[in-house]
């Protein structure tokens, strides 16, 4: 069963022209929603903590949102002041209610 029990902000990469030819990655935000955000498991990819030198791996979470929200693949989530970064493509359940994909933390932020 599905629980939409948390707001979450999907935002979108732009390209803002710099002036001088090129231009200035930057998010935009498409809006507001309520989703569930479940622990699924960590990766079996391994990031070594330069700190520590201890290899640590990164959790993944399934997001869940009503299907007519606009899920795209290069978005990011906010969720409780933290970014996350979708790792799959966006899929619509059997039931066709709702759209759901994977996300981890993003270790380093533009913003």
């Amino acid at each position: 069963m599905v629980r939409l029990s948390e707001r979450v902000i999907l935002q979108t990469k732009i390209h803002i022209p710099d002036g001088q030819g090129g231009f200035e990655t930057s998010w935009s935000t498409v809006g507001q929603y309520w989703a569930e955000m479940k622990f699924i498991s960590f990766g079996s990819k391994e990031n070594k903590n330069e700190e520590c030198g201890k290899k640590l791996a990164k959790p993944y979470y399934r997001l869940t949102l009503r299907r007519q929200v606009p899920l795209k693949g290069n978005m990011r989530i906010k969720w409780s002041g933290n970014f996350y970064q979708l790792v799959s493509y966006p899929v619509v359940d059997p039931t066709k209610q709702w759209i759901s994909a994977l996300a981890q933390p993003m270790e380093s932020l533009n913003v």
